[in-house]
This record gives structure tokens, C-alpha cells and sequence, in this order.
């Protein structure tokens, strides 16, 4: 699967989004989507996360708190390690040019941004013996150097079983105006962002909307 070390990535889209296409990216708060229509726009695509919730009335949307540690890269792993997770814990260690992101958990409803020592111990622990199992050497430096203990919020969509249950439609409305949903990508954001996009441009076309 990807990895994206989001320090770089993110500002490389909005540089793209508005240096090459044209695009603006404009700060304000909305209740709904109707809000949006009312300043003139006659297509909308929702891509509020956690946010579509409240904007859709869509009841299935479901924070996922994750808490990570990134920690100095002093044992020289250059490869990615990952145990798929069983209900609230994976165990991941992902590499990056300068650092290690060590994880994670998985949890249901919880939205503190706090992140909660045992949890970022238990992770160090996980991810040790994950390494150990790899047959990496030095495990026990693994976290001596801390950079940071991070807890976020997933936007995940629960129905039935799925945690990962995407929302990609037009809703058609009784104004003639175009909204399209792409939320409820949970833990597979980067991973399903680039296919949901093309998706999210062949409904507008569909629509007659022109594309950037």
C-alpha cells in the first residue's frame, strides 16, 4: 500500500490544486451543504470526513481515534513492517526519510486528541516484537529518541461489518444542482484517494459538469 510522509504530500496537492489548475481554497465554517448552493455554486463535492456526518445526516459516520509515536530512525530500518490489526490494535512501523512511525490503535468512538502513555507504551512494545519477528537487530533503541505521540481522528463509516463503507455518489436533488458525496474512507484515505477522485470527475462530467 502507499506510504505518503504527509509533511510533503499535503502541501505538494494544494500547490497543484492551486498554482496549476487555478483553484482556491477558502477557510469557513458551514452547516450544510444547502449553504454552500446558496453562494452561487451549482455543483458541490463533499469531502468533509467526520464532518459529512453532520452535513449529510449521516448517522453510520463514525470517529476512529489512532494514536502513533514518531520516533528517530537510530536502528537504520529502511523496510515497512505491519501486522493487519484485530479489532482496536495493528501494529506498524513505517519509515520515512528521517523518522519511524510506530503504531497504532483503532478506537471506536473515542475522539481525545490527548495521547494516553499506555497506549504509546503498549505500541513500543508491539512494535519491538513485530521487528524482532522481522529478524531486525536493536529493537530495544527503538524508541529512545521521541519526536512526538500523536492521536487522530479516522472518519470511518460503519455498516454492518465494514468500517470502511465509502460514500461515492450524486444525490440527486430537487433544485437541479449538482452534490456529489466522497467520504467515509476511514484508515484507507491515501489508498482509495487517487480512484475516488477520477470517480468523483466522472459523475460531475456525467452531470455536465466541466472538470478542472
Amino acid at each position: 500500500m502507499p506510504k505518503m510522509d504527509m509533511r510533503r504530500y499535503v502541501p505538494w496537492l494544494e500547490s497543484r490544486y492551486v498554482q496549476e489548475l487555478g483553484g482556491a481554497i477558502e477557510p469557513m465554517c458551514v452547516n450544510s451543504c444547502d449553504e454552500v448552493f446558496a453562494m452561487g455554486y451549482e455543483s458541490v463535492v463533499n469531502c468533509t470526513g467526520i464532518g459529512a456526518g453532520k452535513l449529510a445526516n449521516d448517522r453510520s459516520v463514525t470517529p476512529y481515534r489512532g494514536q502513533i509515536l514518531r520516533v528517530r530512525n537510530l536502528i537504520g530500518l529502511k523496510e515497512c513492517l505491519l501486522e493487519e490489526s484485530r479489532e482496536e490494535i495493528g501494529s506498524y512501523v513505517f519509515g520515512f526519510d528521517d523518522y519511524l512511525v510506530l503504531g497504532g490503535t483503532f478506537e471506536r468512538g473515542q475522539t481525545n486528541l490527548i495521547p494516553e502513555p499506555t497506549a504509546i507504551e503498549a505500541i513500543v512494545s508491539r512494535c519491538q516484537a513485530l521487528l524482532v519477528a522481522g529478524g531486525v537487530t536493536q529493537v530495544e533503541k527503538l524508541a529512545d529518541e521521541r519526536i512526538a505521540a500523536l492521536a487522530g481522528l479516522r472518519p470511518c463509516r460503519d455498516i454492518g461489518p465494514l468500517h470502511e463503507a465509502v460514500r461515492l455518489e450524486q444525490e440527486h436533488r430537487s433544485d437541479g444542482k449538482t452534490l456529489v458525496h466522497n467520504y467515509g474512507h476511514g484508515r484507507a484515505g491515501v489508498t482509495l484517494s487517487w480512484g475516488c477522485a477520477n470517480q468523483v470527475v466522472e459523475l460531475l462530467e456525467a452531470a455536465g459538469i466541466r472538470s478542472l
